[in-house]
């Protein structure tokens, strides 16, 4: 194998180096940011911590989502603590931009439908209802969509 050395005139080399850190420099943080990603698994404990001591089942909700492109799909749960009331299973569909998506989220147990915010901040998701788009029925039946809360992002699917 054969090198052949770049042969520059000495003036032009600090010019040279100077031009090729800034390009790197400027390409660094592209390489080493990943664009922030809804997929995962996201889980909130709804228990108090009475009940946590207690071991009390259920008492949590989640969601299981699945980002491509801007588009989310998935599912979301939630439990009433003792496994009382259930939504099992319920879909979400939305769209991001950058960290924040607009989810709408239908009741698994009613058909309510409700419009919420998902913000993306590190391993952590802020979720918050922001309008019913259609009420479930029963209306007097609660959907069990979780209204408001953080979750964290957990290793395997939360959803029943």
């Amino acid at each position: 194998m054969r090198l052949t050395r770049l042969t520059t005139h000495t003036g032009c080399q600090p010019r040279l180096a100077r031009l090729l850190a800034a390009l790197l420099l400027q390409a660094t943080p592209a390489l080493c940011l990943a664009e922030p990603t809804f997929t995962g698994s996201w889980y909130l404990d709804l228990r108090t911590p009475e009940q946590q001591a207690a071991q009390a089942e259920c008492g949590s909700a989640g969601f299981d989502l699945t980002q491509q492109g801007n588009t989310v799909l998935g599912t979301h749960y939630l439990a009433t603590v003792n496994c009382g009331k259930l939504n099992d299973g319920g879909e979400v569909r939305g769209t991001v931009t950058g960290s924040e998506a607009v989810l709408f989220v239908t009741s698994g147990r009613t058909g309510e439908v409700v419009k919420g915010k998902a913000t993306l901040q590190g391993d952590t998701l802020r979720w918050q209802v922001l309008e019913t788009v259609k009420v479930g029925e029963p209306e007097w039946e609660p959907g069990l969509v979780l209204r408001e809360g953080t979750l964290g992002r957990v290793a395997g699917p939360v959803a029943k």
